[in-house]
């Protein structure tokens, strides 16, 4: 196990702890979310009958059953109001708990991309030291061979300070 593995563990148990409260939360308000489409669709269709009524009756008893009919619809259509803004409440706390565990989820990723990058950067100024050595090492060997090349090479130059008479004008 790498250095960075072990120095991140505790930090990846936390990332799969958080990742498992984000996907709970999230299916919990897609079913709060389902449960709201459910309960419109329902007032969608009592809204339909309700327009499906004519209003021409023949006589007293279809008026009293067509009233009835109607009383009862309208009071599903209350029911299912309150139903589904009592859902639209379980869904905006539900859409509240999603968005914190995603921001939670978020930061914690955010922390262990920082440190991977802060290792990788480590990393990369401990190479570029080392390969300074390395090169140093290796000006200091050319430097000293050719120091050495010279001490025993032949000097072919004319040496100046052997001279002794003054040259003539």
């Amino acid at each position: 196990m790498s250095a960075a593995t072990d120095a991140d563990r505790g930090m990846r148990a936390v990332l799969r702890a958080r990742a498992v409260r984000e996907r709970d939360s999230r299916i919990g308000l897609q079913q709060a979310l389902g449960v709201c489409r459910t309960h419109q669709e329902t007032i969608d269709h009592l809204h339909g009958m309700l327009a499906d009524t004519d209003g021409m009756f023949t006589d007293a008893g279809a008026y009293r059953t067509a009233r009835t009919s109607l009383l009862w619809v309208g009071e599903a259509i209350t029911s299912e109001q309150a139903k589904l803004e009592s859902a639209q409440q379980v869904a905006d706390v539900a859409r509240d708990h999603w968005r914190a565990d995603k921001v939670r989820l978020s930061a914690v990723e955010n922390i262990l991309e920082r440190r991977a990058e802060e290792r990788r950067v480590e990393r990369a100024h401990r190479e570029r030291t080392a390969l300074d050595d390395v090169a140093g090492q290796l000006w200091i060997r050319a430097r000293a061979a050719s120091a050495t090349a010279a001490d025993t090479s032949p000097d072919l130059s004319p040496d100046l300070s052997l001279r002794t008479e003054e040259p003539t004008r």
